[in-house]
């Protein structure tokens, strides 16, 4: 009889547990982190057979434990699939910023661009007028500031990347910290499987998904629940361990680096970042190096070539024409301790005669800035700013005594880049020479010619080919009719002669000529102009057009392939996810019935304890 009251008490303890532990999965179904909660029990053995008694039955069940669900090779994988996907979409968002700024379009680059060189070809075609003129330099001007806008844009969003990395380190830390407060609250209850080891055990896992969500994690769990970090994998640095969190700052000098302390001060750098916002970070800090690196030597090549033809030419007033733009300015270079506290602006104005290094200091007796030589020599000083010959450096913020700051010339940046002209009668339109082919020609090959500004015109030249089939030409003084120069055109149609460079495009016809004669003020030639506009493109693919329409299509290339990372981390994300979520997610569906069958279970045995005790007192009333 007693063995009866036993499993009947046994069956009814077993199902009050399961029951709480099942309202405890309903109470928590939206819980974030929650991982259901599932009950192990087991048939309680009978008495054995010994020599002195028989062996009895089962006594009934008892649990032996209420589980967490939890795999751990399950919580890898989701956790590295979170690491990927934050990692493609920190990516992603600052490739989308890059393609964004450089959208093409007629308030773009590329139609600043075409806006430009169609004034060229306006001028080219009234090279006299001064409306004309003033509308050509007006609409480089229009460029020379988009160029620059955009090179700003491209530094401050390098800048905002960076301190968004210095914000997601500081989150990791944070993360590191709160993780290490719950390995000391598990150390002290103990063994994992212990029920209060459960709600410890899922802020546990939630902390280490959000970790994986900032940069790559390693996680070895200990038997007691704790969590010990290393960076990327097993062997990778520690970011806590028994001797606590390490502590995480980065800098992005170069490339992203993470700087790791341990709390027994040994010190790590890396830029081993797979993962992770931070690793996607470091990735978008790599876009925008590039697309910087690449856009200056898009603006570099345009101002070569304009400059080039430029010089070549001749003002309204007959002057040699000068450079269009100008490309060089000064980098300043500043320690971390002044970077936050003091802005500089420097400022250029012809004439520019310095060219050597700078150093400014502080001083806080005085509180004045000075700006000296490598020498130390001190060259000016001011408070607010320091001018210089054709350098003026405008200073802000709070200086503290002995703050330095460096600055360099530097050449060849789009950032600096500026219009070097402001008269309308500057711009060099007229070639210093006409091109005049003979009436009698007949080939039907086009001649351009171009001279360096540095070689002084010769005076007036014929150039006669001399034989077509193989591309022989003469350069012949016209006065004289002595030979200056004789050469062969080359398989890309141009030769140089005489300090010339002609291209001969078409078919020439030997005994075809042109006569080439200096160019006078007010002529209305506008050889250059057109020469100039004629830069939008050419046969090999490299105007200026075109380079620009590639820049902006390589970033929207870049951009798609970053969007598809994106999808395919996200959509394993979310397979990652469902495998989760169908080990330890809570359906109550399936709650629901398993409670309804725990209830019939519990009334069962607690109409066994009835019937037993029904039984028992029919026992003694018989006795």
């Amino acid at each position: 009889m007693s063995d009866m009251l036993h499993i009947a008490r046994g069956g009814i303890l077993a199902s009050r547990t399961a029951l709480a532990v099942t309202a405890e999965n309903v109470a928590n179904v939206g819980t974030e982190g929650y991982r259901r909660r599932q009950v192990t029990s087991v048939a309680a053995s009978g008495g054995q057979t010994t020599p002195q008694t028989r062996p009895t039955g089962g006594q009934g069940v008892s649990v032996t434990e209420v589980r967490r669900a939890f795999d751990h090779l399950i919580a890898e994988r989701s956790r590295a699939a979170v690491t990927a996907q934050a990692s493609s979409a920190a990516h992603l968002g600052v490739a989308a910023a890059l393609e964004t700024r450089l959208i093409p379009g007629e308030t773009g680059l590329d139609g600043r661009m075409r806006d430009f060189l169609d004034s060229l070809s306006r001028l080219a075609a009234s090279p006299a007028d001064m409306t004309t003129r003033s509308l050509a330099l007006s609409s480089a001007a229009s460029l020379a500031q988009d160029i620059t806008d955009i090179a700003g844009d491209l530094v401050q969003l390098r800048r905002d990347t960076f301190a968004q990395a210095g914000l997601v380190a500081g989150q990791a830390q944070g993360l590191l910290e709160s993780l290490e407060q719950l390995n000391n609250q598990m150390a002290q209850i103990g063994e994992i499987q212990t029920a209060g080891q459960h709600p410890l055990a899922d802020r546990r896992d939630a902390l280490l998904s959000e970790l994986a969500g900032k940069l790559p994690i390693s996680v070895a769990l200990q038997a007691d629940g704790r969590a010990f970090i290393r960076l990327g994998s097993e062997a990778g640095p520690a970011l806590l361990d028994r001797q606590g969190p390490a502590r995480l700052s980065v800098n992005a000098a170069d490339r992203l680096t993470l700087h790791i302390a341990t709390p027994t001060g040994e010190e790590r750098e890396t830029r081993m970042l797979g993962g992770g916002q931070l690793g996607g970070l470091s990735l978008g800090l790599g876009a925008i190096d590039m697309a910087r690196a690449e856009f200056d030597q898009l603006t570099r090549n345009a101002v070569d070539s304009l400059n080039q033809l430029h010089r070549s030419g001749i003002d309204l007033t007959g002057q040699a024409g000068q450079d269009l733009f100008h490309i060089d300015g000064w980098l300043t270079t500043f320690p971390d301790a002044t970077a936050d506290r003091v802005h500089v602006q420097v400022t250029l104005s012809p004439p520019q005669t310095l060219n050597q290094p700078l150093e400014l200091v502080f001083d806080g007796l005085t509180q004045e800035w000075q700006a000296r030589d490598q020498n130390s020599a001190v060259l000016a000083s001011g408070r607010d700013q320091v001018i210089l010959p054709g350098v003026t450096i405008a200073l802000a913020g709070a200086a503290r005594d002995g703050d330095r700051l460096s600055l360099h010339p530097v050449s060849g940046r789009a950032v600096d880049l500026r219009l070097a002209l402001s008269d309308p009668r500057t711009l060099a339109a007229a070639s210093q020479f006409n091109v005049a082919p003979a009436a009698s020609n007949s080939g039907a090959a086009r001649l351009q010619a171009s001279l360096p500004s540095e070689v002084a015109f010769p005076g007036a030249v014929d150039l006669i080919v001399t034989d077509a089939a193989a591309g022989v030409l003469v350069l012949r003084d016209v006065q004289t009719g002595a030979t200056l120069d004789e050469g062969q055109v080359g398989a890309d149609g141009q030769v140089l002669l005489g300090g010339f460079t002609f291209h001969l495009a078409g078919s020439p016809q030997t005994g075809d000529s042109y006569t080439l004669r200096a160019t006078s003020a007010f002529s209305g030639n506008g050889d250059v102009a057109q020469a100039m506009a004629a830069l939008r493109r050419s046969e090999s693919g490299t105007g200026l057009l075109e380079q620009v329409s590639r820049f902006q299509g390589d970033l929207g290339i870049r951009t798609a392939a970053a969007q598809r990372n994106s999808d395919t981390a996200q959509a394993r994300l979310e397979s990652a996810q469902r495998e989760e979520s169908a080990l330890g997610g809570v359906n109550l569906d399936v709650e629901a019935a398993r409670m309804v069958e725990l209830q019939q279970a519990y009334q069962a045995s607690a109409q066994a304890m009835s019937v037993a005790r029904s039984l028992f007192e029919t026992l003694l009333r018989m006795i």
